[in-house]
């Protein structure tokens, strides 16, 4: 009687289990190959780490586990917990599965720790990345353990799951036969692969030394770091490269962070951003920063600080490295189609590879190997696009070449006419020459009271500027500054005090316009003036801005004035320089411009309206 009763307690707490997890229970037969066994999972959450298998089945039995998405798979992102796996398995009384062992893979090689806890057994047999590869239940790049041959009753299945970084667990059962036909093509394409990878390193490796451009070696270090972090995610590097070494294979990701770091730097070789872009070139350095300081960091906190603030970093520069690919479109750089296509077809595969990390979508085969795959065919694109660069400079050196000896052809015929004339020439020439040298070491280039450019160094830069800019198609801004009210600061402070308050204002604009290519001068009495090429009336208006603020910052007392300090009044005006403009219509619109500030109430710039500026 009492064996009966223990028999109907059993059937009623196993029914309750069943109607309280509403799953499946996973049925071996003889014809099994190969299943996904998300729809036969149900999990709990350890949040404190401290749940041991007994007290799991007892919660497996009080139907405290609930089922997961069987569409997403189990993938909890980034987690401090520690997670609990059941499934129920069994086999066909009709078509057993007898004396062959069946093959349990969990395909997410980068988790730390995994218990695996048989039917009949209490003690686990463990596998992760924190032990070594040697010590794991199968020789194989994910998790792999054999299990048991099932039974005609129902059978429970546990696995302990913790780690640092995502935390994602798509498990497979295989037949032993199957699964060696599987591990075949995966090796086989992952071998592929880095295959594929380690030839375009080598040949752009030798480009380099033939070269010496730095834009190979820094397309060789991306492809390097990105093959490490790949083969590190996958684990290939954890089979093959450090087998043993816990530590590198939990903190490998810093290959990512290398890779972000290097693949902003090709950017900015392959569009020598720092001589066509400054804007770009310095959001492509501050990307790579951003991705070395928590690269570095990483190093020193847990897997999963380190990995999220990798991953954040990692994705703004990919967004900063491919916003330069629509740059190299725009502007026509050689290759710069294929470095843009190399960029989209990466950032739409890869894109999956974070997303995953942090939950949002299923672990399927894209997702994966989303990363390899666009990894590849950006690798590729990349190495064309060096390719094509190469032929448009060969092709310049060509024209180059080519227009050179006819140069010399010419050159050679002019100056066998020219050779008599100029031996006449030589002596009256060189009379000149030292003559206006004289001259100009004469002339000094600089106010001598207020320490910046005078009138005549301005006129010369104005001069040259307006044909620099003229060549260029780009505009050039000139801004005229007058002191306000300076007469009646003369007369009730006096001409020294004046020559200080000239000065302190000389200073100030001097520290204002801090652009390489600018020029400040005074430009006679209380006036001053500022060159500024290549920029629009509406920036050198901020600028002019600027300048009014830090000298009435200055807070020189000025009694005549209505703002009780020493103020200005500047003018600003913009021009691109054509053949039917002069640099005096420049001058003249500012001036107009100063006179609108005066008339608006003086301490303020004002740009002219009408001045054709971009």
């Amino acid at each position: 009687m009492l064996k009966l009763f223990r028999t109907f307690f059993l059937l009623l707490i196993t029914c309750c289990s069943t109607l309280a997890h509403a799953t499946a229970v996973f049925v071996i037969d003889a014809d099994l190959q190969q299943q996904d066994l998300a729809p036969y999972l149900v999990a709990l959450e350890d949040s404190v780490g401290t749940l041991t298998i007994e007290e799991a089945r007892r919660q497996f039995a009080a139907g405290s586990f609930t089922p997961i998405d069987s569409k997403k798979g189990f993938n909890k992102g980034y987690t401090h917990s520690a997670w609990w796996i059941a499934f129920q398995v069994q086999t066909r009384a009709e078509k057993p599965q007898i004396g062959t062992p069946w093959l349990l893979e969990l395909a997410f090689p980068t988790l730390d720790s995994v218990e695996l806890y048989h039917p009949r057994a209490d003690s686990p047999s463990r596998a992760g990345d924190i032990y070594p590869f040697s010590e794991r239940p199968m020789r194989h790049l994910n998790f792999v353990f054999p299990m048991p041959p099932a039974t005609v009753a129902v059978e429970t299945i546990f696995l302990r799951l913790k780690s640092q970084g995502t935390l994602t667990a798509p498990l497979t059962a295989w037949s032993p036969e199957r699964f060696a036909a599987s591990s075949q093509l995966k090796y086989a394409g992952q071998a592929a692969y880095f295959g594929a990878l380690l030839a375009m390193i080598i040949y752009n490796a030798l480009l380099w030394i033939t070269l010496r451009e730095r834009i190979y070696i820094d397309y060789v270090l991306y492809a390097t770091f990105i093959g490490l972090g790949i083969g590190a995610a996958n684990g290939m590097a954890a089979e093959f490269f450090w087998p043993d070494n816990g530590w590198l294979v939990n903190y490998s990701y810093w290959a990512f962070g290398f890779a972000g770091i290097f693949v902003t730097q090709f950017a900015r070789s392959f569009l020598n951003t720092a001589a066509t872009s400054i804007w770009l070139d310095r959001s492509l350095l501050g990307a790579g920063i951003l991705v070395a300081i928590p690269t570095f960091i990483g190093l020193f906190v847990s897997y999963y600080t380190g990995g999220r603030l990798v991953s954040a970093a990692l994705f703004i520069a990919l967004m900063v490295s491919a916003w330069s690919g629509i740059y190299s479109v725009i502007h026509k750089i050689p290759g710069g189609r294929l470095y843009l296509l190399s960029w989209f077809l990466f950032l739409l595969f890869a894109a999956l590879y974070p997303l995953r990390n942090y939950g949002l979508v299923p672990t399927t085969f894209f997702t994966v190997h989303g990363i390899q795959i666009g990894s590849l065919a950006e690798m590729l694109l990349l190495s064309f696009a060096l390719a094509a660069r190469i032929n448009h400079i060969r092709a310049e050196k060509v024209k180059a070449q080519r227009e050179a000896i006819e140069a010399q052809a010419t050159l050679v015929t002019t100056l066998r006419e020219s050779e008599r004339v100029l031996e006449e020439q030589v002596a009256k020439r060189t009379m000149q020459l030292e003559e206006a040298n004289r001259r100009l070491n004469r002339l000094s280039v600089t106010d001598a009271l207020t320490g910046i450019a005078n009138r005549r160094h301005f006129d010369t830069v104005l001069k040259d500027e307006w044909k620099r800019m003229e060549r260029l198609k780009q505009p050039l801004a000139v801004a005229m500054i007058d002191i306000d009210w300076f007469k009646k600061y003369n007369d009730r402070y006096g001409h020294q005090a004046g020559d200080i308050c000239l000065t302190t204002v000389a200073q100030t604009l001097a520290a204002s316009i801090s652009r390489a290519g600018d020029l400040v001068a005074r430009y006679g009495g209380e006036e001053f003036a500022f060159i500024a090429p290549a920029i629009d009336a509406e920036d050198a208006l901020v600028m002019a801005q600027k300048i009014c603020n830090a000298i009435a910052a200055k807070g020189l007392p000025h009694a005549e004035s209505p703002f009780a300090h020493v103020t200005a009044s500047i003018g600003v005006a913009a021009i691109v320089p054509a053949a039917n403009r002069s640099s005096e219509m420049l001058l003249k619109l500012a001036d107009e411009a100063l006179y609108r500030a005066k008339e608006a109430g003086r301490n303020q710039a004002m740009m002219q309206q009408n001045a054709g500026t971009m």
